[in-house]
């Protein structure tokens, strides 16, 4: 796998070349730190995974993303800047990681880039070939998401909740981390609705088999996998405690 790492700060780049070198020390690994390099070497496409800074040398590093075809490539931020996170997951971001960071955090996003790589290989988009729109299909594994750089697949057990944001929806997956897309919630509604996700919330779809429990405090809220709070109706409360009392869980 061939990483590049974009980053101005000397000593930010040494220490990501390091953490490479003692946790994934069969990758290729090339570490620039000047705007105007790093265009060129992205233009080319000679990479998997890329590490970028959001400003280098001041310039915001978007500016030469929106001129790259990223298909299948991955792209993870690093960052000390919390202002362009929706802007870094519209190029369908690994991950948005602000400074200072554990390399386990570091790690754990990098093993969520190699699952997506996978994804974009020949044999496992053959397996899988959903059309977008097809809301007649029923039962099925997983769905083909739009995002920037094409389509990602994504299987509907691993979605843990959607939420509107803007015009844009976040998907949050046990896998794949974050994915944003730009289609509202109620696409997604009519695309997972009948497979079971429940709308709890004018701003939230949950998938309920990721439910942990209810939370009365502060208003209806719920806890998902992965420490996941959503806030819902009243509607939406009683709605889940009739189809969990339903299901095989509760007899």
């Amino acid at each position: 796998m061939k990483v590049l790492i974009i980053e101005d700060e000397p000593a930010q780049l040494a220490g990501l070349q390091d953490f490479f070198k003692k946790e994934f020390s069969e990758f290729e690994v090339t570490g620039v730190r000047e705007f105007e390099a790093a265009k060129s070497i992205l233009k080319k496409g000679d990479f998997d995974l890329a590490i970028l800074d959001i400003l280098l040398n001041g310039v915001p590093v978007f500016n030469a993303l929106k001129e790259i075809p990223l298909e299948g490539k991955q792209l993870l931020f690093i960052t000390g800047n919390q202002n362009f996170a929706i802007k870094a997951f519209e190029f369908y971001a690994v991950d948005y990681i602000m400074k200072p960071y554990s390399n386990q955090r570091l790690k754990e996003s990098i093993e969520i880039a190699l699952r997506r790589r996978r994804m974009f290989e020949p044999n496992y988009i053959n397996q899988y070939q959903f059309m977008l729109d097809d809301v007649s299909r029923s039962a099925i594994e997983a769905i083909a998401l739009p995002v920037s750089n094409g389509q990602i697949l994504v299987k509907l057990k691993d979605i843990i909740a959607i939420q509107a944001e803007r015009s844009y929806c976040v998907i949050y997956t046990l896998e794949q981390g974050k994915i944003i897309i730009s289609k509202p919630l109620a696409w997604i509604d009519k695309l997972l609705a009948p497979e079971g996700f429940f709308r709890v919330h004018r701003s939230w779809m949950i998938n309920p088999a990721h439910v942990k429990q209810f939370i009365k405090q502060q208003g209806n809220s719920l806890e998902l996998t992965g420490q996941l709070i959503v806030a819902i109706t009243d509607r939406s409360k009683n709605k889940l405690i009739a189809w969990f009392k339903n299901t095989t869980l509760f007899g």
